[in-house]
């Protein structure tokens, strides 16, 4: 519950992402105030990439992230505060807008392309898996600090829908 802060939900891919955009929505009556997005590729050292202060106590959020924020294989959205500090916290409708790493080799123009390459870097889109249960996929994990259950698990914040949610 919200009484517990800090809350956070996050989700690891085996491929590390480089995240621009979350998309995410709050309930109005235990709606989220501040938090964190935090990037980690040992889900121990977490880094802050950026954070938000919700002043006008609106439920939806869209999250841009600095174009420099990197690639990580866990993410999560930390907590810190919310309005009406008695009531749980609940996240609904993640939309994650990402990209992977590529590895592409370009070849030098001469006979001896052994000695003569080396690695270039590009990105490709990521498609956000429809989670439809708390364990995870090939592609997502999910974790939170607390899971209120009785339908509002951690997955319905990921299962690509504004109606359910996560309830901590």
């Amino acid at each position: 519950s919200a009484s517990g802060l800090p809350q956070w939900v996050s989700w690891y891919n085996p491929k590390p992402l480089k995240i621009s955009k979350l998309f995410f929505k709050g309930h109005g009556s235990g709606n989220i105030g501040n938090f964190i997005v935090q990037a980690s590729n040992d889900n121990k050292s977490w880094i802050d990439i950026t954070s938000y202060s919700n002043t006008n106590k609106t439920g939806d959020f869209e999250v841009e992230l600095p174009e420099n924020a990197g690639l990580y294989q866990y993410w999560r959205l930390y907590i810190t505060s919310c309005y009406y500090g008695s009531y749980p916290l609940i996240a609904y409708g993640f939309r994650i807008i990402a990209q992977t790493q590529v590895t592409v080799i370009k070849e030098a123009e001469t006979v001896d392309l052994s000695k003569n390459k080396y690695w270039k870097y590009a990105y490709e889109p990521w498609e956000q898996p429809v989670l439809t249960s708390d364990t995870s996929s090939d592609e997502i994990t999910l974790s939170a600090s607390s899971n209120y259950g009785g339908g509002y698990d951690m997955y319905k914040a990921f299962d690509n829908s504004t109606s359910t949610g996560w309830l901590s």
